[in-house]
């Protein structure tokens, strides 16, 4: 992309998963990087838990190799995510 990332903060020890960030006064741009065979997933909640957390969930589709993503909240403390009724992830 374009964008200048100001911010950029490594997630874990390895360095598969990279975090990336640049903000306004309106606005906050993430670019999530991962190594996984599996899923990514970013969120944000004022608590450390999953309970009513804003989440944006995130594969490469196996079959036809396409790149899904998903707008979700988060039920239940620890678990269980559920997509939005809006996707305006």
């Amino acid at each position: 992309s374009g964008l200048i990332w100001a911010h950029t903060e490594r997630l874990d020890e390895s360095g598969d998963v990279i975090l990336r960030w640049v903000n306004t006064d309106s606005s906050i741009t993430f670019r999530l990087e991962a190594r996984t065979r599996g899923y990514v997933g970013l969120g944000f909640n004022s608590a450390r838990n999953m309970r009513k957390a804003d989440l944006v969930v995130a594969w490469v589709d196996d079959r036809h190799g396409n790149a899904q993503i998903l707008d979700c909240h988060g039920l239940a403390f620890e678990d269980r995510t559920v997509a939005d009724e809006v996707q305006n992830y």
